[in-house]
């Protein structure tokens, strides 16, 4: 599920908030930094993976929510308005990114609203 007010947890990194899902299913360490790291690329974050989530921008956090959620491989991804606290220019920027991942990934995306 992609919120939204990104639901990131400021004291961890980018990487540990994508793997956060992983983590608590206990997927193993090796396993889960693979799949974070693979997120990451997706979603064009990978420089900024150790970074505190609070240094990024709010279009950058949304992506860290992104891949958090395309991380677990749920092959139904709901979105609670996840782009309504973003700025017009970064929210048509985003939805453009998350149709061109759906087409990549195949997963089914739902809107709520």
């Amino acid at each position: 599920m992609v919120f939204q007010q990104f639901g990131l947890l400021p004291w961890r990194s980018v990487r540990e908030n994508v793997g956060l899902g992983l983590e608590l299913a206990g997927i193993p360490k090796p396993e889960r930094a693979e799949r974070v790291d693979r997120q990451l690329s997706l979603v064009n974050l990978s420089d900024w993976a150790e970074r505190r989530v609070g240094e990024l921008s709010g279009g950058m956090q949304q992506r860290v929510g992104l891949a958090r959620a395309f991380a677990t491989d749920a092959p139904i991804l709901l979105m609670d308005e996840p782009f309504s606290a973003l700025d017009p220019l970064i929210r048509n920027h985003l939805q453009d990114e998350l149709i061109d991942l759906q087409k990549t990934l195949g997963r089914t995306i739902i809107f709520v609203s």
